[in-house]
């Protein structure tokens, strides 16, 4: 939006002024917000860090619809993760930047009344848990980070691929790093431990808290990652993982089937289990027979017998016995050996959609669609990028691993370029760095091979230069991701 502001500043309107102009000019709404406006229920539906990031607030809900104001058209996309945890729609109004920082500022205000000073204040090492984890529940985080430092206890909270500092405590609340190894059953503090608890926080919200210890220097760092049992994994789309176009219709085409078997591939962190979440939460209602087979249980998910492996039971005798019951979906998060692979084929074969993990393509079972998935740095959205064509010297690097027609191809039929745009005259953005983000990117993306009968309809580097025409990443971290691929090869 700041691009589009552009002529109205040459005019000499203020940053407001060309804002209001702007939205009168897109049909948006142009809101100033007191505080007398501001519903306190809708402010805190969005975690307050995201907002401060984004320079964005939700200051009305009626029904199923969530009204956002914030500066720049362009932050909506941040609350693309939030989307469907949220069940609303979201309605965005533009605003001038003393509305937000007044909005901003309440909600401060109201987070500081509710949950800091008590959290300050208390000093039964339980309660200030408790508090903690309603704190980081109101505010949607995935992880809370806890570590001992000279000052205190530093708490930070993780919102997608983002950590961003949400308070520091005073060093008389460190005995909560003792409730919590007690809870998870994490005896010592001097050697790096893993476990679990669950939390009631009442009115029906409950959550699965998996801890990590490590001792640092100034004392101990707990990483607890939170598992809401009310939402299970809910939150993700396919496209909002960076699924598009045909890939998208072959795996929507499977689920709407119910047979056949989905293997996702790839290296540790390349986003399948995410990925293999996200089809069983599509898939997963009341009217199904659902089941899962995990190394590890990574998310409770409503109406999925969950099975995890353990000492005596392996994947495939687990796969057998789950099969005995007659669902209608397996996943598996992990298939390693060629029994299961077997197994998983056959079960498909016979009418069960099977959902599997395959971390080593040599026991990739036969499989309906094959889905490659690896991560690349996203560009930060909070800069204007001028676009910029492909050099000689990337086109050389690019040219032996990508067919540059079907990427063209792909982004003519999905509407990203126009119909009539040669290949050289498609524009890439620039990387510009901003004090947000790290070095002019802000989390990652998904690139994804989806394998239909045998054929690619994009590789992984076919569909990162995609991703980096689309304006999601940037040609030198696909370059990046090239060079960082075949050295694996």
């Amino acid at each position: 939006m700041e691009r589009e502001l552009g002529w109205l500043k040459r005019e000499a309107l203020s940053d407001d002024e060309g804002r209001h102009a702007l939205a009168h000019d897109l049909g948006v709404p142009f809101v100033s917000l007191e505080r007398e406006d501001i519903s306190l229920d809708a402010l805190q539906q969005l975690p307050e860090p995201l907002c401060r990031a984004h320079n964005l607030v939700a200051y009305k809900e009626s029904g199923d619809t969530l009204e956002v104001a914030l500066l720049d058209l362009a932050d909506l996309d941040a609350l693309e993760p939030l989307r469907a945890q949220l069940g609303k729609k979201i309605v965005p109004r533009l605003t001038t930047r003393d509305s937000l920082r007044r909005a901003l500022l309440l909600y401060q205000k109201i987070l500081k009344e509710t949950y800091g000073e008590k959290l300050h204040k208390e000093t039964h090492p339980h309660k200030t848990l408790e508090t903690l984890l309603r704190h980081a529940y109101a505010q949607r985080a995935s992880e809370a980070h806890l570590e001992t430092t000279p000052r205190g206890v530093l708490v930070r909270y993780r919102h997608g691929r983002t950590l961003r500092e949400a308070m520091h405590l005073p060093a008389s609340v460190a005995g909560v790093f003792g409730a919590i190894r007690s809870l998870a059953n994490v005896g010592s503090k001097t050697l790096p431990q893993e476990g679990r608890f669950k939390a009631d926080l009442g009115s029906g919200v409950g959550m699965t808290v998996r801890v990590s210890s490590v001792p640092v220097v100034d004392g101990e760092k707990l990483v607890l990652r939170l598992l809401r049992e009310d939402t299970g994994s809910k939150g993700f789309t396919l496209e909002g993982l960076g699924l598009h176009g045909a890939g998208v219709a072959a795996l929507e085409t499977l689920l709407h089937a119910r047979r056949g078997l989905v293997a996702v591939a790839g290296p540790a962190s390349s986003g399948r289990t995410t990925l293999l979440y996200t089809l069983l939460d599509l898939l997963n209602t009341p009217e199904l027979s659902l089941a899962s087979i995990e190394e590890k249980v990574s998310a409770r998910l409503p109406y999925v017998a969950q099975t995890a492996v353990q000492e005596g039971l392996t994947m495939a005798a687990a796969l057998r016995a789950v099969l005995r019951q007659s669902p209608d979906v397996v996943m598996l998060d992990s298939i390693t050996d060629r029994d299961t692979a077997d197994l998983a084929a056959a079960a498909a074969a016979r009418g069960v959609l099977v959902l599997a993990s395959v971390p080593h393509e040599s026991v990739i079972p036969d499989a309906t669609v094959v889905v490659r998935s690896a991560l690349v740095r996203k560009l930060c959205q909070k800069q204007t990028r001028t676009g910029r064509t492909l050099e000689r010297r990337h086109l050389e690097s690019l040219e032996p691993h990508a067919d540059f027609a079907k990427v063209l191809a792909a982004l003519k039929e999905e509407e990203r370029v126009a119909k009539d745009l040669a290949w050289k005259e498609v524009a890439y953005p620039h990387v510009t760095g901003c004090s947000e983000c790290d070095a002019g990117y802000s989390g990652m993306t998904g690139v994804y091979e989806v394998v239909v009968d045998g054929s690619s309809i994009l590789n992984l580097y076919e569909d990162a230069l995609y991703k980096a025409a689309a304006g999601l990443t940037s040609v030198a971290e696909v370059l990046r991701f090239v060079q960082q691929q075949t050295d694996v090869e």
